[in-house]
C-alpha cells in the first residue's frame, strides 16, 4: 500500500476545498473560520502521510 502522491493530494484539494468550505460555513457562519478549518484538515491529512491512499477513504476522513 502506497501513500498518496502530491498530485493526488493536490487534485483532492482542488476538488474538495470549496464544497468542504461551504459545508463548514453552515456550522461556523463565517467564511474565514470555515476556510481555516478546511485548510487545517488538509494539513493534518498531509502530515499524517496516510499509508493507504484511497480517494474514497480520504474523502470520508476529511468529512
Amino acid at each position: 500500500m502506497n501513500a498518496f502522491t502530491t498530485e493526488e493530494f493536490e487534485r483532492n484539494f482542488k476538488d474538495l476545498y470549496k464544497p468542504l468550505c461551504l459545508f463548514a460555513l453552515r456550522f461556523t457562519g463565517r467564511i474565514y473560520d470555515a476556510e481555516d478549518i478546511v485548510q487545517q484538515v488538509f494539513v493534518d491529512v498531509w502530515d499524517k502521510k496516510r499509508h493507504h491512499y484511497d480517494r474514497k477513504s480520504q474523502i470520508v476522513f476529511i468529512s
